[in-house]
């Protein structure tokens, strides 16, 4: 988190969710920031892995994380993959 906050800050949000919630990469690379509101996560259907609805309560600490580094226009930034391997 600390390297993330140093040269990608816009990765923060994304890092912090798989971190603290456990949730997989591909389903963090499909949510949109309307699924991320204060009380947790909504993960549609469609962006499961099962196809199944799922909600994940917001764990403090994320919380915190994401009252540091806001969700912007995505979740994931532009050029996520090129960020992520760096």
């Amino acid at each position: 988190m600390l390297t993330a906050e140093k040269y990608f800050p816009d990765t923060v949000p994304a890092y912090a969710i798989a971190l603290f919630t456990g949730m997989r990469q591909q389903e963090i690379e499909r949510l949109e920031p309307s699924d991320v509101r204060p009380d947790g996560i909504e993960v549609p259907a469609i962006m499961a892995k099962t196809k199944r609805r799922r909600f994940i309560h917001m764990p403090p600490p994320l919380a915190a994380w994401l009252e540091a580094y806001p969700i912007g226009d995505f979740v994931c930034p532009p050029n996520w993959n090129r960020k992520d391997k760096a």
